[in-house]
């Protein structure tokens, strides 16, 4: 992806849920332009000090996301699940070297 598009990994977010909106402004109240699945979205920049970001979505749209809603590829996860006994760490994803 990042070749195909002279992109950086760092260029590249992911929701942090399914069905993230994608607005027309910076806004809460704006209009939903696209609704995103669990996939990778290409960052464009932050559009204020309030955390919106402002994304190209897979649809060729440009909008906004909402603060805090997107994860960096980069970052280190962990993967909880949830059995009769409680909750456990079930997985490690690294972003590696």
């Amino acid at each position: 992806l990042t070749d195909a598009t002279n992109t950086d990994v760092v260029d590249w977010s992911y929701p942090r849920a399914n069905g993230l909106q994608v607005r027309n402004t910076a806004a809460a109240d704006g209009v939903v332009i696209e609704t995103l699945g669990f996939y990778l979205v290409r960052v464009l920049g932050a559009a204020d000090r309030n955390g919106w970001v402002r994304v190209a979505t897979p649809g060729g749209k440009t909008g906004f996301v909402a603060p805090g809603s997107l994860i960096s590829p980069l970052a280190d996860r962990l993967c909880f699940g949830k059995d009769a006994s409680g909750w456990r760490i079930i997985g490690y994803v690294g972003a590696g070297d």
